[in-house]
């Protein structure tokens, strides 16, 4: 009995030491992945870090070489690698600021140049034009060919054409004839069965009227360019054709073959409004990108005042 009361504290004391040493090797192991891991976590921070500063390194001298698509690819990768980092991000929103006035200042020095050019075209165009005004309505006036300027009173049925100094062209549709005719509306078309047609102008007593004088009945409507935009675009393409044929349409039918000198007409001005439309444009986009830059430099002005006075 006493011998086996023995044994067993002896194998209870074995088994006990077993166990701690056991616990001691555990806690070491457990401790030691504490430091891996942790240390994996701080390695990785570090990677990400200096992928955000290689990405703005990447990105400053991508701009330096002219290559703002790529500089701003890797500002962006900045907000991914770094998103953190918010030394590095302001950095890199500076940097974006600055590719951007970059680029506003090319677009205002091509924008001048087109500008200066499309102003010559327009001087030498305006040598073939007169400058009309109906002091009535008009307050600015509206170019015409001189070939068509003399046509003050209508004696016949015809197609005129104008733009303003704005570019913005007008068609006339002026119908002579025995009977009236009430026309809103007119169709250009040529023997092929090809045409276009005008939207709907009503009658209003005032820019566009009717009146007989010694039973002749006279009508004038006017069409602005989104209203005759189709039958403009038809009369150019089909200039050359000697069949062309230009109906007023309203209760009554009446139609007439348009001559070599309307069609004339009405191309010079459909050229000399794509001018000075297309110089409007380049007007608008200059203003837009003087606002733009005055901006960018303040906004630049102040980040860097910001920075300063950080240090």
């Amino acid at each position: 009995m006493l011998l086996f009361y023995y044994l067993s504290r002896k194998s209870m004391k074995s088994f006990i030491k077993k166990y701690i040493v056991m616990s001691l090797s555990i806690q070491k192991a457990l401790l030691l992945g504490s430091v891996v891991v942790f240390s994996s976590y701080g390695l990785e921070g570090c990677k990400k870090e200096n992928k955000g500063e290689m990405h703005l390194l990447k990105a400053k001298q991508c701009f330096e070489e002219g290559n703002n698509g790529e500089a701003k690819k890797q500002i962006d990768s900045i907000k991914i690698d770094a998103p953190k980092d918010f030394n590095l991000r302001r950095e890199g929103k500076q940097l974006m600021r600055k590719i951007e006035l970059s680029e506003q200042k090319k677009s205002l020095e091509y924008c001048n140049s087109m500008i200066a050019t499309l102003e010559e075209q327009e001087r030498k165009m305006e040598e073939e034009f007169v400058l009309q005004k109906d002091e009535k309505y008009d307050t600015e006036g509206v170019w015409v060919a001189k070939q068509q300027a003399g046509k003050k009173s209508y004696t016949q049925s015809m197609l005129l054409s104008s733009v303003d100094k704005q570019g913005r062209m007008n068609i006339t549709s002026v119908y002579c004839g025995g009977k009236s005719i009430k026309h809103t509306a007119i169709r250009v078309s040529v023997p092929n069965g090809e045409y276009a047609q005008s939207e709907e102008v009503p009658y209003d007593a005032g820019r566009n009227y009717r009146f007989n004088n010694l039973g002749t009945n006279t009508e004038r409507i006017i069409f602005n360019q989104s209203q005759g935009k189709d039958i403009i675009g038809f009369i150019d393409n089909h200039s050359e054709d000697k069949k062309l044929k230009l109906e007023f349409l309203g209760e009554k039918t009446s139609s007439i073959i348009l001559d070599a000198q309307t069609k004339e007409n009405l191309k010079k001005v459909y050229n000399f409004s794509k001018i000075l439309l297309d110089k409007k444009r380049f007007q608008d986009e200059k203003m837009v990108s003087q606002q733009r830059i005055e901006k960018l430099e303040k906004e630049i002005l102040e980040a860097e005042q910001r920075q300063k006075s950080q240090k």
